[in-house]
């Protein structure tokens, strides 16, 4: 029934945040549910050596049934410069020793009680075993690095981190006890759980940003801006925890203590931890680097220029810096002041482009993004041509632009393609 808790919690986390109509991130703010798989530790010291108390549960069948403890929790991260995280996170974490008296079931032929049930915030004592186990409560800090390019959708990453832990319940002593009705003995274990421990934890682990969101959508930044996302990782974690239990045992009958053993346990563990999250505040951030995207491209744009009058005989151009040209449209338009707009054609695959309108340069080393890039108003000629001359050609050849030509009465959109070989341009006459 816990198990499926926790899984529910993870899948619930994962649902709310997973934005399947984004690209992947790196930089930005994640949320996070995770379940911790983590062993039991098992650094017990024993004031008898172990020649009395001994590690693990003894059944009949010498299985131990508490070698995996699952430990849910939830994490706020930030993510900044491509390479580093902080995150403050909750977890709970479920603290256990198992023990037997090796003595007593030794001397009696006992093999002990197998059974199937965990044993969570309580004590069980059966047939001369014991498993003390209670829950306590772990805010924690950490910094992360985050190895690999920006481009990358799975990077493998480190971190370090810091967690107070508080017991979970109020009482911080427990009482476990088996009566042998045969002997009359009586064993007893006495448990006091420290209500406050300090741990450090250090993680080993793969991020992945899921490759299949690529498909579905461009970044509207940037793309190492770009911000939102879904975020899974897998993770090895090994917990330092101090001393959080001490015990005293008896072994009594009639009244009398036959012998005594004390054990003082640390909470040291290895685990592995799976997270499934994804970005909040997305659209707030992306909106601000957009902005200083976009400022950063203003300066490669002309400012509005004087209009200058020539005839329809304006001869058709045929190279531009060593490039043929080839003249794919005509479009009329209605005013000589157009706004010009340019957008990635379908999909985003990092081109990068200059404009030349009438021998002159309006946009220059552009990364074309699926959001439109609209350009100052622009003075035009009675007959002009707008070049497209690609600089990179991005992941998919060749270079396709749609172009938006607004004239204020109606807008029209053609469609060119360039190579890094020739170019392709645009007739624009005004109507007179």
């Amino acid at each position: 029934m816990r198990d499926n808790l926790v899984f529910t919690f993870v899948l619930l986390i994962f649902s709310v945040f997973f934005d399947f109509s984004n690209v992947r991130a790196q930089n930005g703010i994640f949320i996070t549910g995770a379940v911790e798989g983590s062993g039991l530790g098992k650094h017990y010291t024993f004031q008898s050596q172990g020649n009395i108390l001994s590690k693990n549960w003894i059944g009949s069948k010498t299985k131990n049934d508490f070698d995996v403890l699952y430990n849910p929790e939830v994490e706020l991260h930030y993510h900044f410069m491509n390479h580093f995280g902080v995150s403050l996170g909750a977890r709970f974490t479920d603290k256990a020793i198992v023990i037997h008296d090796n003595a007593y079931m030794h001397s009696h032929g006992i093999n002990g009680v197998d059974y199937s049930e965990a044993n969570h915030g309580g004590m069980r004592a059966d047939s001369g075993n014991f498993n003390p186990n209670a829950w306590y409560f772990s805010p924690n800090l950490a910094v992360k690095y985050i190895f690999g390019k920006r481009d990358f959708t799975s990077v493998p990453y480190v971190s370090f981190g810091v967690a107070y832990n508080t017991l979970w319940r109020k009482e911080t002593t427990m009482i476990g006890a088996f009566t042998d009705p045969s002997s009359g003995e009586e064993l007893a274990l006495n448990v006091d759980f420290k209500p406050a421990v300090f741990s450090q934890f250090l993680e080993v682990g793969w991020l992945l940003y899921p490759d299949y969101i690529l498909t579905l959508d461009g970044p509207k930044t940037e793309p190492n801006q770009t911000t939102r996302g879904a975020q899974l990782s897998v993770s090895l974690r090994y917990t330092f925890m101090g001393n959080f239990l001490n015990a005293n045992y008896t072994n009594t009958k009639s009244n009398m203590i036959q012998y005594s053993d004390r054990v003082a346990a640390k909470g040291n563990y290895f685990g592995v931890v799976f997270k499934a999250g994804g970005s909040i505040f997305g659209n707030a951030i992306d909106k601000g680097y957009q902005r200083k995207f976009d400022k950063e491209q203003e300066p490669k744009q002309l400012q509005k220029t004087e209009p200058r009058l020539l005839s329809d005989s304006l001869s058709e151009p045929q190279e531009v810096e060593g490039r043929d040209i080839q003249v794919r449209q005509e479009i009329e338009v209605k005013s000589n002041l157009v706004t010009i707009s340019v957008r990635d054609h379908l999909k985003y695959d990092k081109d990068i482009i200059s404009l030349n309108l009438n021998d002159e340069w309006i946009l220059q080393d552009y990364t074309l993004q699926l959001k439109e890039k609209v350009l100052v108003p622009t003075n035009v000629n009675t007959l002009n041509y707008l070049i497209l001359y690609a600089i990179s050609e991005g992941t998919e050849k060749p270079c396709t632009v749609a172009i938006v030509i607004d004239d204020g009465v109606s807008k029209q959109e053609v469609i060119l393609n360039s190579t890094l070989d020739n170019c392709e341009a645009l007739r624009i006459k005004v109507k007179k």
